[in-house]
């Protein structure tokens, strides 16, 4: 009698130890994903050469490489990659001055899952050699006031299963300016919108 009392007893504490216990560990969110596209003002499409104004065509080259992409939340920060599909940083070359019809293209530069919540800041660098527009190829280089790490001081939020996607606009001829014998490239960026999409 007293053996069935027993095991009716522990019968009853296996039922209940699942429930009752607890690890401490809750199930990690969701994630969201961080789209970040990059194009050109479509304002932005002569430059002086010499003396004279030289129009964007669709022959022409601005070839960036676009690099090592951050997403902070305060101190802490997270690595962006090219597409969701990949868990590497890639350096990307976009053409800032290629077109479809008479309008620049815009490129998505970076496509990343991130934890849901609230972010302070993102950046990436950007670089570049030189630029075909017309007949001239104009070798550049950074300006000593700049540095190739762009910072934007641009608050977002990340909802889980949803993507937040930011439109940063470059002006690219605006970017570059002569100094002397030289083409300095600096440059000339702003986030347009921020949208959290469907």
């Amino acid at each position: 009698m007293v053996l069935t009392h027993t095991y009716k007893f522990l019968g009853f504490l296996l039922l209940i130890l699942p429930t009752a216990c607890s690890t401490g560990v809750e199930p990690s969110p969701d994630p969201g994903v961080l789209r970040i596209t990059l194009g050109s003002d479509p304002a932005d499409r002569s430059l002086v050469i010499i003396t004279d104004p030289v129009e964007v065509s669709a022959e022409d080259q601005f070839d960036l490489t676009v690099f090592q992409g951050k997403a902070f939340r305060d101190s802490v920060f997270f690595i962006l990659f090219p597409h969701p599909g990949t868990n590497r940083q890639q350096d990307q070359i976009i053409n800032i001055l290629a077109q479809e019809g008479d309008q620049y293209v815009s490129h998505t530069i970076f496509e990343s899952y991130l934890p849901p919540g609230g972010y302070t800041r993102f950046e990436f660098g950007l670089s570049t050699s030189e630029f075909q527009i017309s007949s001239f190829t104009i070798p550049v280089r950074l300006s000593p006031s700049t540095t190739v790490l762009q910072d934007f001081s641009t608050p977002f939020d990340i909802e889980a299963g949803r993507t937040t996607e930011i439109v940063v606009q470059i002006k690219p001829l605006q970017s570059v300016k002569r100094f002397r014998n030289q083409f300095l490239f600096e440059a000339n960026l702003e986030v347009t919108d921020v949208r959290m999409l469907p």
